[in-house]
Order: structure tokens, then sequence, then C-alpha cells
């Protein structure tokens, strides 16, 4: 009884080092999969940001620009006639 006892604990302190050598090895899986998400997310961040920059401008140029560009335009045909 006491080998038969002996045998079981044995096997279970190799399975027991086998789930540790198992766990160790997700939590690093884990680990590079959370690096490589941020890292992941680091670039959607900064494709995002470029995206929105180059809509501000072209909203700006769109809504604010004309108008502007069209009112020199203007003033400098206004300031050619007086002259």
């Amino acid at each position: 009884m006491d080998d038969e006892n002996r045998r079981i604990l044995l096997d279970l302190k190799e399975d027991v080092g086998r789930l540790k050598e198992t766990a160790q090895n997700t939590y690093l899986l884990v680990a590079k999969l959370e690096e490589h998400n941020a890292v992941q997310n680091g670039h959607i961040l900064d494709l995002i940001k470029t995206a929105n920059k180059n809509t501000f401008w072209r909203k700006a140029i769109a809504e604010v620009g004309i108008p502007i560009i069209v009112l020199m335009f203007g003033w400098l045909i206004w300031i050619v006639s007086i002259l």
C-alpha cells in the first residue's frame, strides 16, 4: 500500500510540474499577445489621429477656406478696379 501511495504521489508531483510549466507557458504567451495587441492598438490610434487631422483640415478648407479665397479675389478685383 505504501509503494502504491508513493507511486501515486510521484505521479501527482509530475502532473503538478507539467501543469506549472503549462501555466507558465500560457502566462508568457498571454503577455506576448497583450504586448502585440498594445502595439497594434497604438498603430490604430496613430492612424485614427492622422485621419482625424486630415479630416479636420479638409473640413476647415471646405467650410472656411473657400469663402476666404473668394473674398480675397473679390477684394483683389475691387482694388484693381479702383486703380
